[in-house]
């Protein structure tokens, strides 16, 4: 949890608040603080159809997908892992 606001690496603002984190090698290598929420905008808007994960992560990606009405089915490819989710 972050009390007070922090400015992360890269030179992004993290306002206060619980936080979701992805490590590897002692490194964060994603979130969903509120600006890697923003990156995703474009997926979030280009997403339909069968649409295909590289990586699970955080379950983010597949649930904004999965959130959406003109996305038929998603795919995740997982480095151990192949998992095909239909929303209906």
């Amino acid at each position: 949890m972050i009390c007070g606001g922090v400015w992360a690496r890269g030179g992004r603002y993290v306002p206060p608040g619980r936080y979701m984190r992805l490590m590897r090698g002692g490194k964060t290598i994603m979130s969903n603080t509120p600006s890697e929420m923003r990156d995703l905008h474009e997926f979030r808007r280009r997403a339909t159809g069968d649409v295909l994960i590289n990586g699970l992560g955080l379950r983010i990606t597949a649930q904004m997908a999965l959130a959406k009405a003109d996305v038929c089915s998603v795919t995740v490819i997982e480095m151990h892992l192949l998992a095909e989710i239909s929303p209906k």
